[in-house]
């Protein structure tokens, strides 16, 4: 990814990743703190780790999945243990560290804008999806239940789950 200065047209490199295989971008990525700072993903060191001014600010056990906002001083995004890539959580990052926003029971997605964050939860356990505002009210469902109900079972073998 490059800059381009629109007086003169000049480009420099901002961010660069390179793979012999693959590079994927992640959703919600390329993005810019308020300040300035690049927000981006990498799988450089292993997992998908998010980046602020390329430094990984996620743990290396942690696979990034999407960056679902990017606010003046945070980022909201969604990922998984990489011991169990069946369900996703919300986490938030700010400058003082990562806060987790759910749970890792379901996948779980989110939108947010200024200080609301909106997660919409989705499992096996129930037909309908779960809304709520984070540290608000939930938002309900009036949705039909199936005729039929499959029984699902998630069997994990083998070293990787």
């Amino acid at each position: 990814m490059h800059a381009v200065d629109p007086v003169t047209g000049a480009t420099h490199p901002l961010w660069t990743d390179a793979d012999a295989a693959w590079v994927e971008r992640t959703p919600g990525t390329p993005a810019r703190l308020g300040d300035g700072r690049l927000v981006m993903c990498t799988d450089r060191d292993g997992p998908r780790q998010l980046l602020v001014d390329d430094e990984a600010v996620t743990p290396i056990d942690l696979g990034v999945r999407a960056v679902s906002h990017v606010g003046s001083d945070e980022v909201v995004f969604t990922a998984n243990p990489l011991d169990d890539a069946t369900g996703t959580a919300v986490w938030r990052w700010r400058a003082a560290g990562l806060e987790r926003l759910t749970g890792d029971d379901g996948v779980h997605t989110a939108v947010a804008g200024g200080d609301t964050v909106v997660v919409r939860r989705v499992s096996l356990e129930t037909a309908a999806p779960e809304v709520a505002v984070i540290g608000g009210h939930r938002i309900g469902a009036d949705v039909a239940h199936p005729l039929v109900e499959p029984t699902v079972v998630i069997r994990h073998v083998g070293a990787r789950r």
